[in-house]
Parts: structure tokens; sequence; C-alpha cells
């Protein structure tokens, strides 16, 4: 930064055109849970007369990832006096406890059961984002960004789905994900 005298006569602070970069190690944790849940009406009636749709039927599904391990990242971003943009990205290799349970039921004396599977794995998650800043004051930033989050290795609920009320543990932790997302906000240091 500088100070300019104004042709006012008020000394202004103006910042440089500059570059930063940053490093980032840590660790960190991640939850990832979903449930699916199938409801089934007019199901034919098995054991009485099959012709009465009188059965009902559910099937639920929960999936439970606990992700926690060490990261590292970097940061670049070019600054002006009025913005600046720069990019963000880290990523690390992460340890899985995956807790996995269903429950299947028919009503009036059709299939039930209940399974629960708990597997450990290694997954990978990565982030990386774009962020730009418009500083309204010196001090004062108006924020926006877009970011993108991918993990591998994790359990779906959809996908462990089988409609058999033994557990198998088959499908526990073989899927990806990836999401995307925007962010707007303020920024202000003192």
């Amino acid at each position: 930064d500088r100070m300019e005298l104004e042709p006012s006569g008020h000394w202004v602070r103006r910042a440089q055109p500059s570059n930063t970069h940053t490093l980032l190690f840590g660790l960190r944790f991640l939850t990832l849970d979903e449930n699916f849940a199938w409801n089934a009406f007019g199901i034919p009636d098995s054991i009485n007369d099959a012709d009465t749709l009188t059965e009902t039927g559910n099937y639920r599904v929960t999936s439970d990832n606990n992700l926690i391990g060490p990261q590292a990242g970097f940061s670049w971003t070019h600054e002006r006096a009025r913005w600046s943009l720069g990019i963000q990205t880290k990523g690390g290799m992460f340890w899985n406890h995956t807790d996995t349970s269903s429950t299947f039921d028919v009503t009036g004396g059709g299939a039930s059961g209940n399974s629960s599977t708990q597997v450990d794995n290694i997954s990978f998650v990565s982030e990386g984002s774009i962020i730009s800043k418009w500083h309204l004051r010196p001090n004062f930033s108006l924020r926006a960004g877009l970011e993108l989050l991918y993990i591998s290795s994790i359990a779906h609920a959809v996908e462990q789905v089988n409609f058999i009320p033994v557990s198998t543990g088959q499908n526990v932790a073989t899927g990806d994900s990836t999401y995307m997302g925007g962010s707007i906000g303020f920024e202000g240091y003192w």
C-alpha cells in the first residue's frame, strides 16, 4: 500500500496490485448422512386373497459416513485496489467409518426384516473454489464464489436397496459424490 496526495489536499491510502499465496495443513472432520424411504400401497394380499389390494409396504434405508483425516491445500489471490479474485483448493485421504441400516416391512404378515452394516475404508476428499471480492471499504468487502466438493468411496442410502432382509454389505461405501454450489456474503476485518 502507499499514501497518495489527491488534488483536494487529502491523503488517500492506495493498494498496490499484488498476488498473495497461502498454504493450508490441518485435520478435518466431515459427515455425510442420507435417508431413503420407499412406500408402497395396494400390494396384493398373498395370504388371504390375491385379488385384494390391502397390504402396504415400507422400506427405509439410512447411511452415515463419518470421515476424518489430514488435508493440505493452497490458494492464490490477485489483489487490486477495488477488487480481488482468487482460487483455493484442498484435499486429502480420509478414514471413513460407514454405518448403514435398513428396515423392510409389509403389513398383513408379509416379509419383514432389519439389517445393519458397519464398514471402515479410505476415502478421498477434494475441494476447489473461485472467490471474488468487491471492496466496498478498505476493511469491508462483498464476496461471491463458486465451490466444488468431490468425495469418493462413500455409502449412498439408495445404493443399499436390495429387498433382502439380511445384510450383505456388498454395496457399502462404493459410491462417489460431487457437490457444486455458490456462495455470497460480506467480509470484514478491523
